[in-house]
C-alpha cells in the first residue's frame, strides 16, 4: 500500500506451476511436504509426477509418484549414505490381475479377482506380496465334514459335547501334535488318569462299565450279569469266585486237571481219578476167613452169606446187624463145659447138684 492505495493480489483457482513447495527444507527433524511437475521441454515427456513427504535429512520418507502409467506409493527408510538407497524400501502399487487363478487374484486388466475383492499389491526386498482383508478369514478342516470359512473377527466353536465343566477331568490326558505341514493332530494319551468312568457298548446287547470300583456288564436293560470288584467275580444267576470262597452254583466244574492223591494232598481230583480209584476198591473187595483157616473173597457190591449149621446155630439180620444165635435145644454128642446151668440144676466138676425149693439141694458127686 501507499498511502491510502491498495493493491489486492489473487492467486487462480487453477495453478500451473513446475513445482510448489511449502515451508523451507526440512530441518532439525521438521517434516517438509513438497509437490513436483512434470519440466519437459517442448516436444518431450515430462517427469514423473511425485508427492514426497520426507524427514529431516531426507529420512523416514512416503512418496506417491507415477510411474509407467501405474500408480505407485513407496515407503523408503533411512538415506544412504553417498548418495545410496536408502534401506528397507517398500513400493506399493495396484496391479492387472494374475493368470495362476491358485494365486486368488485372476482377472483382466482393471476387473477384480475371482474372489469379488480388489487386491494391493506390494514389493520388498524378498519379492511380491498381497495385502489380505477381513473378508479372506481363516479355513477349518477337521477328519470330516465340510470345511469352515470364516471372516476374521468372526467366533469359531470348538465343542466337546460336555457343557458341565465339574464332569471334565483337569489331568493331562490329551495332547496336540503339529505335522510340520498344515495339521495340529490331537492324539489321546496311552495312560488315562483323573476318570470316574468308561462305558463300553455292544450293540443291542448291553454294555460294559469300567470305573474306580470295577468291572460291570449289563444287558441291555441295565441288569448286571457279571461284575469283578476287588472281592472276586459274580456271575448273576451263577457261579461266584470271590474271597469268601468259589460257589459253583449248582454247575459243573469242567476241564480240572488231575490233582495229586496221597497223605497230605490238597488238591482237587476230577472224575476220572474217582473212577480209577473206585474200581481199584472194587477189584480188591474183601474176604473173610473162618477158624479152619478156609477163606471167602467177595468184589465190593456181592453178598456174603453169614449161615448157621441149621440145628443148634442160627443167623438172622436184625436193624442192619448179622446175628449169630445158639438154639435153646441143642442136639450133640458131647458137651464139654467147667458149669452149665439148666434152671435148677447145675452141672459142673463136682457132679449135678438140684436145687428142691426149700428144701437142701439133692446132690450127685463121683462118690455118691
Amino acid at each position: 500500500t501507499t498511502g491510502t492505495t491498495t493493491i489486492n493480489v489473487k492467486l487462480n483457482k487453477n495453478l500451473v506451476a513446475d513445482s510448489i513447495k511449502v515451508n523451507k527444507d526440512g530441518k532439525d527433524g521438521k517434516d517438509g511436504v513438497s509437490i513436483t511437475g512434470p519440466t519437459g521441454v517442448a516436444g518431450q515427456d515430462g517427469n514423473n509426477g511425485k508427492v514426497g513427504i520426507t524427514g529431516a535429512d531426507g529420512k523416514d520418507a512416503v512418496s506417491i509418484s507415477g510411474k509407467d502409467g501405474v500408480g505407485h506409493i513407496g515407503l523408503t527408510g533411512p538415506a544412504g549414505t553417498n548418495g545410496k538407497d536408502g534401506s528397507n524400501g517398500i513400493d506399493m502399487s495396484v496391479k492387472n490381475g494374475y493368470d495362476d487363478a491358485a494365486k486368488g487374484v485372476k482377472g483382466e486388466k482393471g476387473v477384480d479377482g475371482i474372489d469379488g475383492i480388489t487386491r494391493i499389491v506390494y514389493t520388498d526386498k524378498t519379492g511380491e506380496h498381497q495385502v489380505a482383508t477381513m473378508d479372506d478369514g481363516m479355513l477349518y478342516g477337521g477328519d470330516s465334514g465340510t470345511v469352515i470359512k470364516k471372516k476374521l473377527n468372526n467366533q469359531v466353536n470348538v465343542k466337546g459335547g460336555i457343557t458341565d465343566a465339574a464332569k471334565l477331568s483337569n489331568d493331562d490326558n490329551i495332547g496336540v501334535v503339529a505335522d510340520g505341514t498344515d495339521t495340529l493332530m490331537l492324539r489321546l494319551a496311552k495312560d488315562l488318569k483323573g476318570l470316574n468312568s468308561a462305558t463300553f457298548n455292544n450293540g443291542t446287547d448291553g454294555n460294559t462299565v469300567v470305573n474306580g470300583g470295577g468291572l460291570t456288564i449289563n444287558d441291555a436293560a441295565g441288569n448286571p450279569l457279571t461284575s469283578v470288584t476287588k472281592d472276586g467275580v459274580t456271575i448273576t444267576d451263577g457261579p461266584s469266585m470271590t474271597k469268601d470262597g468259589i460257589d459253583a452254583g449248582d454247575k459243573k466244574i469242567t476241564n480240572v486237571a488231575d490233582g495229586t492223591i496221597g497223605a497230605g494232598s490238597k488238591d482237587a481230583v476230577n472224575g476220572g481219578q474217582l473212577h480209577t480209584a473206585v474200581e481199584e476198591i472194587k477189584t480188591k473187595g474183601f474176604g473173610l476167613t473162618a477158624e479152619d483157616g478156609a477163606s471167602v473173597k467177595k468184589p465190593l457190591g456181592d453178598t456174603v452169606t453169614v449161615k448157621g449149621d441149621g440145628t443148634n446155630i442160627t443167623t438172622s439180620v436184625d436193624n442192619g446187624a448179622v446175628k449169630v444165635a445158639l438154639a435153646r435145644d441143642l442136639n450133640v454128642d458131647t458137651v464139654t463145659a467147667n458149669t452149665v446151668t439148666t434152671g435148677d440144676t447145675k452141672m459142673d466138676t463136682n457132679g449135678v447138684t438140684i436145687k428142691d425149693g426149700a428144701n437142701e439141694a439133692i446132690k450127685l458127686t463121683k462118690d455118691g
